[in-house]
């Protein structure tokens, strides 16, 4: 999806819409939540990742929790610039995007989802990327 039909569904979400309508606004689905953990320290490890994953929705907060909105990347790439990898990124992809190993980086994924399923997808994510961690 473009630029413009992404920020459509944030502002349709933001505006009452269910996570189902704007999803599928942005795709039919069903989704695939990724939880990463790595990168080389750099401001621009998490936009590389999700350039590689071939998405656009990525939140690098460094306490990201379930339920925070996703964050879109800039044209440059940049989401939050901190200095620092964060402590843990979350991707939304579609889910027929493949999803490979990461040099530099751990990575746990949800079974595909549709949009009403995403909370307990993102749940699932953060499960895989332990098991990937531990």
């Amino acid at each position: 999806a473009d630029a413009a039909v992404r920020d459509g569904a944030l502002v349709r979400l933001l505006l009452g819409a269910s996570p189902a309508e704007a999803a599928a606004a942005l795709d039919p689905g069903p989704w695939t939540v990724v939880h990463a953990r790595g990168g080389d320290g750099t401001p621009f490890a998490a936009a590389d990742l999700a350039a590689s994953l071939g998405t656009a929705l990525v939140e690098t907060d460094a306490t990201a929790s379930p339920g925070k909105t996703l964050e879109r990347l800039g044209e440059a790439g940049a989401a939050r610039v901190s200095g620092a990898a964060p402590a843990s990124v979350r991707l939304l992809l579609p889910a027929s995007s493949p999803l490979t190993a990461r040099s530099g980086w751990f990575l746990g994924a949800s079974a595909p989802a549709e949009a009403g399923d995403l909370p307990a997808a993102d749940r699932q994510a953060a499960r895989a990327l332990r098991r990937a961690e531990a």
